[in-house]
């Protein structure tokens, strides 16, 4: 298990008291690459998107809800003005294919900045094993704006937390991939596609959805724990089918432990990625992860959205293209752990930045031999404020590795 640094700071409270009841949690996405998409509609997935990824087919980036609740509070920020009259943005949480009542408009408007928009009067509400997704529709020519989002989520038993992992490859005849926990992408051995959970709770069921029907073999769905396949939980799409679960847990899991989604085809199965919905319930209740991972470089900073998480990406030398837009939150603790410890005389600096300023109460170091860190704090963040994860090599070059981040955090 990871060892925690204890830092007490004064938290930020301004929006505490607003009455709201526990254990809701809060779906944060942020895309480093520009939907300048003429006319088009684009759909995300709405927890996590790897690189703010999108894609024209939804089956592609819609997930299986594995608990019952509902979304609500949608708000949108572009990174620049969305264009002239007529260069409307309009974005929409999708269920089962269709569109909900929550949705917001950026309408362009000439001369005058448009880059905003929030809905906090409707909401959609999923049972289990209904589909979510998040669309963006464009019209004339808009701007190469990048879009962050932030979609409030009330489960109907209270702390139930929902992570989403989707596929962005094919799973072909005997095919075995790992899939980032929390997070898009795939990767061929286990080591590179891990996350660490930042606080001890439980997973108590698995959803899974292929992007089509499966024409012929299977498909299997199961998780790892700490680099051992767990066979608590799995989950097998057969032959004609789309989708599946398991309900068999929990899976208990304390923090500091690492995971990853696994899924392997058997046979002669059709090419057809494979969409995850995980229920998890923190042992203390209200907590809910911010999860991501980078390779940054060893020579230079890097930043990392707090939770955009990508398997193979190098993070970026500029922190505006990457820093989320998040809601009033309490951060609570942080994790990272490095595949490959520094070498001799180096190490990794990690820091949880806000409004694009490094507070170095919300670091820690990694240190040769170590391969992980952690620091606990108490620390409050605003409406709208912007936050990031920091990546800062020692003078000596530390080995390149692959990083596990991630947060605690409650909302407020």
């Amino acid at each position: 298990m990871l060892g925690l640094l204890l830092l007490v700071l004064v938290p930020e409270l301004a929006h505490a008291g607003r009455g709201r009841p526990t254990g809701f949690s809060y779906w944060i996405g942020k895309t480093d690459s520009a939907i300048e998409v003429t006319a088009q509609t684009r759909f995300y997935t709405p927890t996590n998107p790897e690189n703010g990824d999108a894609s024209t087919a939804e089956a592609t980036r819609e997930f299986p809800m594995p608990t019952t609740g509902c979304l609500s509070e949608l708000h949108l920020v572009l990174s620049g003005d969305v264009g002239d009259a007529g260069d409307n943005l309009v974005a929409t949480v999708r269920k089962n294919g269709a569109n909900t009542a929550l949705t917001c408009t950026i309408p362009g408007a000439t001369g005058t900045t448009q880059a905003r928009c929030e809905n906090i009067g409707s909401e959609a509400c999923f049972a289990r094993g209904d589909r979510v997704a998040l669309q963006f529709v464009t019209a004339a020519t808009p701007a190469a704006v990048l879009p962050a989002w932030t979609l409030r989520f009330d489960p109907d038993t209270a702390s139930d937390v929902v992570l989403a992992s989707v596929t962005q490859f094919a799973l072909t005849s005997n095919l075995d991939r790992f899939i980032a926990f929390g997070c898009s992408g795939a990767q061929a051995t286990e080591a590179s596609s891990q996350l660490v959970m930042p606080f001890a709770g439980r997973i108590t069921a698995l959803y899974a959805r292929s992007s089509g029907v499966i024409a012929a073999g299977n498909r299997t769905v199961d998780l790892f724990k700490n680099g051992v396949v767990d066979a608590t939980f799995q989950c097998v799409l057969n032959n004609g089918a789309q989708d599946c679960n398991d309900l068999t847990g929990p899976l208990a899991f304390a923090a500091g432990d690492s995971f990853t989604m696994h899924a392997v085809s058997a046979d002669a199965a059709t090419l057809q990625g494979v969409n995850v919905g995980l229920l998890v319930v923190p042992y203390n209740p209200g907590e809910f992860p911010l999860l991501a991972a980078v390779t940054p470089s060893a020579v230079a900073t890097a930043f990392q959205s707090l939770m955009n998480a990508t398997t193979t990406g190098a993070g970026s030398a500029t922190e505006d293209p990457v820093a989320n837009y998040v809601p009033p939150l309490v951060l609570l603790r942080a994790y990272a752990v490095v595949a490959t410890a520094p070498g001799a005389n180096a190490s990794w600096r990690f820091s949880v930045r806000r409004d694009l300023t490094t507070d170095t109460a919300l670091a820690c170091t990694i240190s040769n031999p170590s391969t992980n860190c952690g620091v606990s704090f108490m620390f409050g963040t605003e409406d709208g404020q912007r936050m990031s994860w920091e990546s800062v090599p020692s003078a000596t070059a530390p080995a390149a590795t692959r990083v596990q981040l991630s947060i605690a955090a409650r909302a407020r």
